[in-house]
């Protein structure tokens, strides 16, 4: 159910506004709604402070908001309207394995949905990471990738556009930014072998590595969604996620948010040395409609850099891929480049006309302030050299 509150504002023609979206009972705001525009057939998600931008045609507009925990819904907003209230799916049982529900066996029953269904779907992805050190922004980098989907993760993808902007005191001050981070959302995969160096629970002996309960389960759309909860054993002898799944009734899987905090895990191509308090964390939300495909991957970093002797930086790196719409699927070979960011980016022309008005996902107040400082610097338009 969704809750509306309007403004007196009229518009005619094609405008771009503004709606928040909070939690009907706590009135706190919603980051991560995934919103379909189906006059437009392409989607956003709203940001960390639950805004997010919609296209409307003579003032109105028809989106889907789907969240796993709320009831998905289909509804007519206006350019008057300036908050959603959505209201929470109620939670029928918590804490508790109910008989016939198996957690164990209803994993075991979504990894072979995904083993049934390796087709791949084709999606016009937008993506963006920034990085920080202590409080200051070192880098901020947006592109749009054509991507190809399979249930378990990206297959391959095509750079489009892409800009990028990094302080351009980063070495005389030793901050740090990614050329590459995006390798985190191409390489994650939900079904992971054994060759990786971390242990992931949707697999077929996820008993003798995890341990699973119940923690809740929801009536959404007169569908069951059960939440289970997982944790890697202390014998294991690699380091393993620890979070929550979410699935309905058909072992359809909805969403999976996890982290490894781990010191054996370092992901980031530093010394161990120079590197403590290391936290890597996913969040993939998939469709609700059919077969599972992700919508959107947060890939998330957290650590203590060691820059000079006794003195620790808090880094913290964050990406978001978004899909937007439908595509054909590329083909492997047309996707196939370098995996390093920047190097793919810098092949590319700018294109001021094109990034003029690609405020994709609406902008905190914050990564607003950022981007006029880049932009204000003509920092997006540079060409940077690295030893």
């Amino acid at each position: 159910m969704v809750i509306l509150l309007s403004t007196g504002t009229v518009a005619t023609g094609q405008t771009v506004g503004s709606i928040r979206v909070v939690d009907a009972e706590t009135k706190q705001p919603l980051p991560d709604i995934y919103v379909f525009n189906l006059n437009e057939k392409k989607g956003t998600i709203s940001n960390e402070e639950g805004q997010f931008n919609v296209s409307f045609q003579n003032g109105k507009a028809k989106i889907i908001l789907s969240m796993v925990g709320y009831r998905r819904d289909t509804i007519y907003v206006s350019i008057q309207d300036s908050l959603l209230q959505l209201v929470p799916a109620p939670i029928i049982l918590s804490d508790v394995v109910i008989n016939g529900n198996d957690p164990l066996a209803m994993i075991d029953k979504v990894v072979n949905k995904f083993q049934g269904n390796q087709n791949a779907k084709g999606l016009h992805c937008f993506y963006r990471q920034t990085t920080r050190n202590d409080d200051k922004y070192s880098e901020l980098l947006e592109a749009f990738y054509d991507v190809s989907m399979k249930n378990t993760g990206v297959a391959f993808w095509q750079l489009k556009q892409g800009r990028y902007a990094v302080r351009d005191d980063w070495k005389k001050t030793k901050l740090l930014f990614n050329q590459n981070f995006s390798v985190f959302t191409r390489r994650l995969s939900l079904l992971v072998d054994d060759d990786r160096p971390y242990l992931s629970p949707l697999r077929h002996d996820a008993n003798k590595y995890f341990k699973f309960k119940i923690a809740s389960i929801k009536s959404v759309e007169n569908k069951y969604q059960f939440e289970i909860k997982f944790e890697p054993l202390p014998e294991n002898k690699k380091p393993g996620f620890v979070g929550s799944l979410v699935l309905d009734e058909n072992y359809e899987l909805l969403s999976f948010t996890a982290k490894i905090e781990d010191s054996r895990f370092l992901p980031v191509d530093l010394e161990e040395s120079t590197v403590r308090n290391l936290v890597f964390s996913v969040d993939i939300q998939g469709n609700s409609l059919g077969d599972f495909y992700p919508t959107t991957i947060h890939v998330d970093l957290k650590y203590d850099y060691q820059f000079e002797k006794n003195r620790w930086r808090k880094i913290h790196s964050k990406s978001v891929l978004v899909s937007l719409n439908d595509i054909n699927s590329p083909t492997a070979a047309a996707a196939a480049g370098t995996e390093n960011d920047f190097a793919e980016i810098n092949a590319l022309t700018y294109d001021d006309t094109f990034w003029e008005n690609q405020e994709i996902l609406k902008l905190t107040k914050l990564e607003k302030k950022l981007v006029d400082q880049f932009n204000k610097n003509k920092d997006f338009k540079k060409k940077f050299r690295y030893e």
